[in-house]
């Protein structure tokens, strides 16, 4: 019998003391999903993992994906992502900068991510916190009038980069929001936002409003970043209605943040929730590896 902990009050859990290491049998495979489904972050402490040991646990989830930004994969292994602000020769060992807004993974694909996992190689001893927040309650605690609104709605997503170093903490100082501006000036960073050809990655939409493939359950799609509109609603009205509904969003549910320790693994369920990342000082190494697995069509 998998062993759980609540971690949050509304999402997130730890399976203790489950060595990911070692093949899980059938049984231990249901229980960690019917975990997952239920809690929605799954954190797994003190792990020490192969690449191949963490491909074969990504793989209990779904169907593995590589990312299209391939530079940044781990050498020889392509569907293994690398997460970093550590250079080596001078150029950075993975990417940095990105993910810094609420946002659920790869919504630029027809069938965005289902699960991301992130294992910790390096952390920070402070800052570099990853944040999620629960949209299933984000969605059934809308306004009745709000949910009729929304219902049918189709958001159009665009996919951009936007390697600005940034934080969604609500409680940063002003101090620290400075460092940070500067400490993306010497980078090279920026807000700008440089647009990739329509014919490489066209643009798509998907239902603000998501009935989950699993669950059954209705959640609010969305992202902050990468959802520029709604079809058929004037431009300005469309975004301003999808900026309520994430403020909405943050505003209303727990926010659960995950403090990093090396060998975390953590997964979580990108069809019932958002998260961002936070700022780290660039004093302090921080690398992950990503997975994802392929998901569905959003309805």
């Amino acid at each position: 019998m998998v062993s759980v902990r609540r971690l949050g009050s509304e999402i997130a859990a730890e399976v203790v003391d489950l060595d990911l290491s070692q093949p899980l049998d059938a049984q231990t495979q249901a229980e960690v999903l019917a975990a997952f489904y239920e809690h929605q972050v799954l954190a797994f402490r003190n792990q020490k993992l192969t690449p191949d040991q963490y491909l074969r646990f990504g793989k209990y989830f779904g169907e593995l994906e590589p990312f299209f930004l391939s530079r940044y994969n781990l050498e020889n292994y392509p569907n293994i992502y690398v997460l970093s602000n550590v250079k080596k020769d001078g150029k950075l060992i993975g990417r940095y900068g990105a993910g810094m807004h609420w946002h659920t993974d790869h919504t630029y694909q027809d069938a965005p991510a289902s699960a991301t996992f992130l294992y910790a190689i390096e952390v920070p001893p402070e800052g570099g916190d990853t944040l999620f927040i629960n949209n299933y309650a984000a969605y059934e605690s809308l306004p009745e009038e709000i949910k009729q609104k929304i219902e049918g709605l189709r958001a159009i997503h665009h996919y951009h980069t936007q390697e600005h170093l940034y934080t969604a903490e609500s409680n940063v100082s002003e101090e620290m929001r400075q460092r940070i501006a500067s400490h993306g000036q010497e980078e090279g960073a920026t807000k700008t936002v440089i647009k990739r050809s329509q014919t490489e990655v066209p643009d798509v939409t998907h239902p603000i409003v998501r009935t989950h493939p699993v669950t059954g359950r209705k959640a609010l799609f969305l992202n902050e970043a990468l959802a520029i509109g709604i079809e058929g609603m004037p431009e300005q009205e469309g975004k301003e209605l999808l900026q309520y509904l994430c403020d909405w969003s943050v505003d209303h549910t727990e926010t659960y943040a995950h403090k990093w320790q090396v060998g975390d693994v953590v997964v979580w369920d990108n069809p019932s929730m958002m998260h961002t990342g936070t700022y780290t000082d660039p004093k302090y190494p921080r690398t992950h590896y990503r997975l994802t697995t392929t998901g569905s069509v959003p309805y």
